[in-house]
């Protein structure tokens, strides 16, 4: 069976499939984030991820607008991040 390929539903940069867009060290950023979702809301804050790879806090805000603008994640200062869909597929 083939399935066709929605382009409308195609992410923020383009991208069909959206492990195109991730290079192995953003696929760590995007499974700690997975491994982190815990909370309530599925939320996961800058520091949380930050201690788990051990990178600095701005290298982790710095991805998450990558990832944000990617359309992998909603991201809201103070309030962390969250998966979407597509970045749940990764």
């Amino acid at each position: 069976m083939v399935m066709a390929i929605d382009h409308t539903q195609a992410d923020v940069c383009g991208c069909v499939r959206p492990t195109a867009c991730v290079d192995r060290n953003g696929g760590l950023y995007l499974v700690a984030i997975r491994r982190l979702c815990t909370d309530r809301d599925g939320r996961v804050r800058t520091g949380k991820v930050s201690d788990r790879l051990d990178v600095s806090p701005s290298s982790v805000t710095e991805m998450f607008d990558r990832f944000a603008a990617s359309g992998l994640l909603r991201y809201e200062k103070q309030a962390g991040v969250e998966l979407t869909d597509r970045g749940r597929e990764v």
